[in-house]
């Protein structure tokens, strides 16, 4: 109903089961496919004032802008998992879409659990794995006349993967506005996988591609231009919410029809997107094993506290993913530590089924252990 031409249920996710750890699939990485003929080159040569661009260098700085786009979309994705929303996340949505993202159609069929926010972290997340994945094909530059008009930043057919890319985009790039080229290149995506269902001009925002690119933007910390506000048919106006003072301690919650809770600061939403934001468990891994061989060579090879102090530190942050308890926490921290110090995981496997952690979460926290006695200095 949601995604067209692409798996059964895409458009209608339901919740992850309750004690998996939010990590979301790492998004493909396949090279970005450009064609450019001499002409066009030579046209975007021009534009972006660089006489010795070739087409190779261009698509180079093409795929750093696509997958740049890509895990926006993909980050914006994440902030609407159900067990993540925080407050700022909620107004955003709310000024952007209308709704709240837990708002539910009446339509919606029986049996299906998905709510505004699902629909819309879905397609974000479609749309960021096509980008990444060298799934659109790219014209460096067309014709200035006809449907694609003089000064366009990209031209497609809705719903085709090969997307042309115009004046527009490439001053975009000499300017250094990643915002405007890397939406206009998420828009290509929204457009080659949503036709029909989604478009540049239209009025309802959850149809509304220009939404769709001011959540992600927005929610990433990026400039929004006044002419994507005037497209998307929300306030028009960048999300800035009045900030209430904070209650005093002990304070009764406030009556019906009062204000609720104080809303972050937008520090405090920045902190808690760091402390939340979900990694895969590859870029833990492959963090961790840079951080723990640097502890390692200058502790003189042994696991120390200040060391584990910050080799310890992802095994920490999955299992507050999870959402372990502190103690549940520090248990499994001293487990691996013991692991690590003996040269061998046995006594940690057997520590993370006493605390009930199965699963992906266990899979997580054992590779990240071995990737530890693999960083150590024998």
């Amino acid at each position: 109903m949601y995604v067209s031409s692409r798996p059964r249920g895409l458009g209608q996710p339901n919740p992850a089961p309750t004690g998996t750890v939010i990590v979301g699939p790492p998004l493909p990485v396949r090279p970005t496919r450009l064609a450019c003929s001499p002409a066009h080159l030579a046209t975007v040569r021009s534009i972006l004032g660089r006489p010795t661009a070739t087409v190779e260098s261009l698509r180079a700085e093409l795929q750093e802008l696509a997958r740049r786009a890509a895990d926006w979309a993909s980050d914006a994705a994440i902030t609407l998992d159900r067990r993540t929303r925080i407050p700022t996340t909620v107004a955003r949505f709310r000024a952007i879409f209308g709704v709240a993202p837990s708002f539910v159609p009446s339509w919606r069929p029986a049996g299906q659990h998905w709510d505004r926010g699902d629909v819309v972290a879905r397609r974000l997340t479609v749309a960021a794995r096509l980008l990444s994945g060298g799934d659109l094909r790219f014209v460096c530059h067309g014709s200035s006349t006809g449907a694609c008009g003089p000064t366009f930043f990209a031209c497609q057919t809705p719903g085709s993967r090969q997307v042309v890319l115009g004046t527009g985009f490439w001053q975009a790039v000499a300017a250094g506005d990643a915002a405007t080229a890397g939406g206009t290149l998420l828009a290509a995506a929204f457009s080659a996988a949503f036709a029909g269902l989604l478009g540049p001009n239209r009025t309802q925002p959850f149809a509304a591609i220009p939404c769709y690119l001011r959540f992600t933007l927005e929610t990433v910390g990026l400039p929004v231009s006044a002419t994507l506000l005037a497209r998307c048919t929300g306030t028009g106006v960048p999300t800035t919410p009045t900030i209430p003072p904070a209650p005093a301690p002990g304070t009764p919650p406030a009556p019906p029809g009062q204000p609720g809770p104080r809303i972050p600061t937008p520090r405090e939403a920045a902190e808690d997107w760091v402390r939340r934001h979900p990694r895969t468990i590859d870029d833990e891994i492959r963090d961790l094993i840079l951080d723990a061989t640097t502890a390692v060579q200058q502790s003189g090879g042994t696991i120390g506290d200040r060391v584990w102090e910050r080799a310890g530190r992802p095994i920490d942050r999955i299992l507050e993913k999870l959402g372990a308890s502190k103690t549940t926490r520090d248990r499994i921290g001293r487990a691996a530590r013991r692991a690590v110090e003996a040269g061998a995981k046995e006594g940690f496997s057997e520590a993370l089924a006493a605390e009930g952690v199965r699963g992906e979460a266990a899979d997580a926290l054992s590779a990240i252990v071995s990737a530890l006695l693999n960083s150590r200095i024998r």
